[in-house]
């Protein structure tokens, strides 16, 4: 991608056949009330261009209005790993997007596809995601439906609570009927950080799955959040932030009724910290706060 920077000029001329004087000096005819005036710097927007992994690395890019249009996902060695396609619904919005990977090592799993609705007010609404596995042809996999994810929002534009339906049986099987449902809160701070979520599950038939109860609370900095510069529904929760996870806490029980209100005092979390470095207000690496392996690396483009 490219950096483009702006500059206006403006410039006034004055008419001598109108005036009757000389233009060769314009502060000869300038308005006594006239004041310079300096045109307003153009603000530099940043664009999440590239996600590196020890192991992959994710490659973005974006329309001439810095909306998301395209990735690659590749192998650390360069070499493909995913074919990426994002199709769009009116008003550019995302409305599928599919990861198909290119050497496939099971049968039953060769990518996903999720297809993503939106509300009269171009919230998003619905999300449908799919389980691809082995068809007839390479270009032509199966597809079954995997889950269906609804979205509630406050009036802030946030979103409070998600219901979840899971279509995946046990083994490698899809049910046509959801098997088990998992509803989810949550929490925000006054910066608009997500702070806290808490969820339900439960089984809808009998062998759907188990009665559990985790809630996940979370600590941030005061930086940008690399996934937060243009919030696609491609990267989930974590683009709902402005700033950037610094520690998390996950709790989980078990629930022995259907309905039975979760406690989680004295429950052991599991905690995880981390610490970032900096440029310009933006993270371009993350670790974990003991250790100097990377597990992100981020490079921006900036317009």
């Amino acid at each position: 991608m490219h950096t483009f920077t702006r500059f206006s000029l403006f410039l006034t001329v004055i008419s001598a056949g109108l005036t009757g004087c000389a233009v060769d000096n314009l502060e000869a005819v300038k308005p006594q009330d006239a004041t310079e005036t300096t045109a307003a710097p153009v603000a530099v927007q940043h664009r999440l261009r590239k996600i590196i992994t020890p192991f992959a690395y994710r490659q973005f890019s974006y329309t001439s209005t810095l909306q998301l249009e395209g990735e690659e996902i590749m192998n650390a060695d360069g070499s493909p790993a995913s074919r990426v396609t994002i199709q769009e619904k009116a008003g550019n919005r995302i409305g599928v997007y599919t990861q198909r990977l290119v050497r496939p090592v099971a049968p039953w799993d060769h990518g996903f596809r999720q297809e993503f609705a939106y509300a009269s007010d171009g919230r998003l609404f619905s999300i449908h995601t799919y389980q691809l596995s082995q068809g007839g042809s390479p270009d032509l996999p199966n597809s079954q439906l995997s889950s269906v994810d609804t979205l509630v929002y406050n009036a802030s534009g946030q979103v409070i609570s998600q219901r979840s339906y899971s279509y995946r049986m046990q083994g490698r099987t899809f049910s046509i009927k959801p098997v088990q449902k998992i509803t989810t809160q949550y929490q925000y701070d006054k910066k608009g950080n997500l702070v806290e979520e808490q969820s339900v599950s439960a089984p809808i038939i009998a062998w759907g799955g188990i009665n559990r109860a985790t809630r996940t609370v979370y600590d941030y900095d005061n930086k940008d959040n690399p996934y937060h510069l243009d919030p696609s529904p491609i990267f989930g929760r974590i683009a709902w932030s402005p700033n950037n996870v610094t520690r998390s806490a996950f709790y989980s029980v078990e629930l022995n009724t259907l309905g039975e209100t979760p406690n989680f005092n004295g429950v052991q979390p599991t905690e995880m910290d981390y610490k970032y470095s900096y440029k310009d207000k933006l993270p371009t690496l993350k670790t974990l706060k003991h250790s100097q392996e990377p597990l992100e690396q981020y490079e921006y483009s900036t317009y």
